[in-house]
């Protein structure tokens, strides 16, 4: 093969492995999306108890008693939980759209902001975070 052949295999090669990357971060964008509200709600059913009768109760499971020792583990994972989803997730999101920001602004697409199309075409340029908000606000 000539050194010619071998690189454009190489560039062909880097180009469909990018393609990849691109394709998996549309994807990750829409999964966490669409169930960043239902993962957040669950996350905080973890702090809320029901009193019945003088004694405080998960709501989320009536067979654990709020402040005991088998309730505390929960609590603490929840707090991890509640660090990663509902307050890490915009984070992110909002990470990945200031990297996008001067394409997006510009109008001249680049494959982050092309991946992070479902998170920003629905609103004018100025507002190109606004998904952010609207993930917080759920």
């Amino acid at each position: 093969m000539s050194p010619a052949m071998l690189e454009q295999r190489h560039i062909h090669g880097h180009g469909h492995g990018q393609s990849i990357r691109q394709s998996c971060l549309v994807v990750a964008v829409y999964l966490l999306t669409f169930v960043y509200p239902i993962v957040s709600v669950k996350v905080v059913e973890v702090f809320g108890c029901h009193s019945v009768e003088g004694t405080s109760y998960l709501r989320a499971d009536y067979s654990v008693e709020c402040l005991s020792s088998e309730h505390t583990p929960i609590v603490v994972l929840g707090v991890l939980a509640l660090i990663m989803y509902p307050v890490g997730v915009p984070i992110l999101f909002l990470k990945l759209l200031c990297a996008a920001r001067p394409a997006i602004v510009s109008g001249e697409p680049t494959r982050l902001s092309r991946a992070l199309g479902s998170l920003h075409r629905h609103y004018d340029v100025d507002f190109y975070a606004w998904e952010v908000v609207e993930a917080a606000r759920k």
